[in-house]
Formats: structure tokens, sequence, C-alpha cells
């Protein structure tokens, strides 16, 4: 086991020294403020986006973690370099998707995060409440069909008690630290989907407060699966800026 994670870890960092200079980039398995959610999945090549997002990703990443002591963030699935089709997601399709764990924190109010094993579907199969605790686990979209198996629920219901809730005010802090940096290179945040019951909390914390027109991008509509464990960032910039685009080194 010890070698086959060390083989992924290599191939997760080579992927992004070798995606340094592409207009598709792998993004790098941790740096300043954040960590990826499996290290397999960044080693298959599941963490692909435009250049220009992974700059602003990193850069919005970076910014609000270091508000708070102790704060990382998960990044978890993108997309495919060659972009298109990305399963079992309806999106990722562009470059232009990020799915990131939704921050957390303890009964303490410390910075803690869900945690993304093989056993929860690497983080997707957490259940929260209309309230933000994480209530144990849940498939909360329709049953996958599978060969000879039929409809199948990728991971069964389990209640679990924790004394983890969401952490809107560290949601709120991304949202406007990364929406600069996307602004700042020319495009936005077009997109952001989390539970919608979620969305009235995050807008009424002290930053929530503050997001001006970003705040316009977070949906209140239901779509095909409840993204209570995790956020999902639409990016949005004019075909010009798809090209070349600065990405300071993780570890800065």
């Amino acid at each position: 086991m010890a070698v086959l994670v060390a083989t992924c870890f290599s191939v997760a960092w080579l992927r992004f020294l070798v995606s340094s200079d592409s207009r598709m980039r792998s993004l790098p398995p941790s740096g300043a403020g954040f960590s990826t959610y499996s290290i397999v999945g960044a080693a298959l090549g599941r963490q692909y986006v435009r250049d220009v997002v992974a700059a602003s990703l990193l850069e919005g990443i970076r910014t609000a973690s270091s508000a708070e002591p102790g704060r990382t963030f998960v990044i978890a699935e993108t997309g495919w370099r060659e972009m298109g089709p990305f399963r079992p997601h309806a999106t990722h399709r562009a470059g232009l998707s990020v799915d990131i764990h939704v921050p957390l924190k303890d009964a303490d109010g410390k910075p803690t995060n869900l945690d993304s094993s093989a056993w929860n579907l690497w983080g997707y199969c957490w259940h929260l409440d209309e309230e933000g605790r994480v209530a144990g686990l849940a498939w909360e979209a329709k049953p996958v069909s599978l060969p000879l198996l039929g409809p199948t629920r990728p991971c069964p219901t389990i209640p679990m008690e924790s004394g983890d809730t969401v952490d809107f005010e560290a949601i709120a802090r991304l949202l406007r630290a990364t929406a600069a940096a996307a602004e700042a290179r020319g495009g936005s945040i077009r997109a952001v989907i989390v539970a919608p019951e979620y969305v009235d909390r995050i807008l009424m914390t002290k930053t929530g407060r503050t997001l001006g027109k970003t705040a316009s991008a977070l949906t209140q509509q239901h779509v095909w699966i409840r993204h209570d464990d995790h956020i999902h960032f639409e990016f949005s910039f004019p075909e010009k800026f798809l090209g070349a685009a600065l990405l300071v080194h993780p570890s800065k």
C-alpha cells in the first residue's frame, strides 16, 4: 500500500510539472492552503483545468486560507486534460469547473474538513443536514445504472453523529478571494452551486455581506445532486484569456 501511495503521489506531481506550461494544467496534490481529495484521483488525471482557472483558483485559496489560522481547502474533481464528458459529473467538460469540499469547523470552532477516502467515495457521499451539520453518509441522487447490477447507489445511507458543521464564513471568504483573482485575469465566477438552503447562510456571514455581484453567482436552484458536501465553481473567461496564464508555484 505504501508503494502504491508513493507512486500515485509521484505521478500526481509529475502531471502538475509536465503541464505547467500547457493550456490545460493538472493541479498539484498539495500547496499553500489546500490539498487534493485523492492522490489516486490526481494520479489518474482527474484534476485538470484551464491554466487561467488554475491560477485564479490557487490564488483565491491562498488568500482565503491565510485569513484563518489552520484553514485548508480540499480540491476535489475538476476534469480530464482532453476535456469532454467526465462521469459521473454532468458538467466538468470544458476545463472551467472545480469542486471543493465544504470547509468545516469542529465543536470548538477550529477549522477541519470532511474525510475523503474510498469508503465515502472520496468525500462525495457525505450527508450534511439543512443546518450544515455532518449527519452521515447518503447518496443524494438517482441510482447509477451498472451492468449486471442494475440501479445501484454508490454508497449506503448511514447516519452518524458529528459535532462538525459547515463553516459558511470560510466559504464566503473563498468566494470573494477567488472571484477577485478571476476578475484580475479578465474573467469571473459564472455560477456557484451549493445546497440551496446554504445560500442565505453564506450571504448572512460577515464576508457574505461584502460579496457584491459575486453573490448573484450563488444558485438556489435544485440540481441533479444535492451539493451539501462540496461546492461547485463554474468559471467564465473570454476565449482570448484561455491560453497561458501565470501560475504561482503552490509552495510560495
